[in-house]
């Protein structure tokens, strides 16, 4: 959702950012009218300018960021478990979820985004999965990667998905990002907190 909020407030969008009902929903085989009438305008809004579509694939317990590169007709798989997992049921999701995107991409609101390349992106090849994701040794770790990844994503860059290897400063930074959003309802009884405690330490340090 933060990362929908940020992108609702370029126009014409740029990109869009699916949360994982939608994805579930998609899996679960519902029809194309569904989908629509549920998520059309509150997660992919009309545009002749789309770049990105990113959003969860989730094999229990293994999360997986897929991101749709429509100018250059790519599907990236930011895929933490790949070195440790077999990759063959989260790609067979990725494809089903890919065949909705191109009945929706082919609408007359996003087709002109496609002029250089078919709205049907599963015939683009086969995905691609960056050099600079990490393989992870703990599968726990891939919900908060994809979190992460997700708040760097106001223009998809694959040269910054190597950055920071190191994942307590990872889960770190994404909780900190997660606190100062504006959709945290709590942000200001956190704010207060931290003063407080900031002004004992003072005290403490010099009395």
């Amino acid at each position: 959702m933060m990362a929908s909020k940020r992108a609702m407030l370029v126009q014409p969008a740029r990109a869009w950012y699916l949360p994982s009902i939608l994805a579930d929903d998609i899996l679960k085989m519902k029809p194309v009218e569904i989908i629509i009438n549920c998520y059309l305008d509150r997660w992919m809004p009309a545009t002749k300018e789309l770049e990105h579509v990113s959003g969860f694939i989730d094999v229990p317990g293994l999360w997986t960021l897929m991101v749709v590169d429509v100018k250059m007709g790519v599907v990236y798989s930011l895929d933490v478990n790949r070195g440790i997992s077999p990759v063959q049921e989260r790609e067979r999701k990725m494809r089903t979820i890919l065949l909705m995107l191109a009945q929706i991409f082919r609408l007359d609101r996003n087709i002109k985004s496609f002029l250089n390349v078919s709205p049907d992106p599963t015939t683009w090849g086969p995905f691609v999965y960056p050099n600079g994701v990490p393989q992870l040794l703990d599968t726990h770790e891939s919900a908060t990667w994809c979190l992460f990844w997700l708040q760097r994503m106001g223009q998809f860059n694959i040269s910054d998905l190597g950055i920071m290897v190191n994942p307590p400063r990872v889960r770190m930074k994404t909780a900190t990002a997660i606190i100062n959003s504006i959709l945290n309802q709590i942000l200001t009884f956190l704010d207060e907190k931290m003063k407080m405690n900031w002004n004992i330490l003072l005290q403490q340090c010099h009395p």
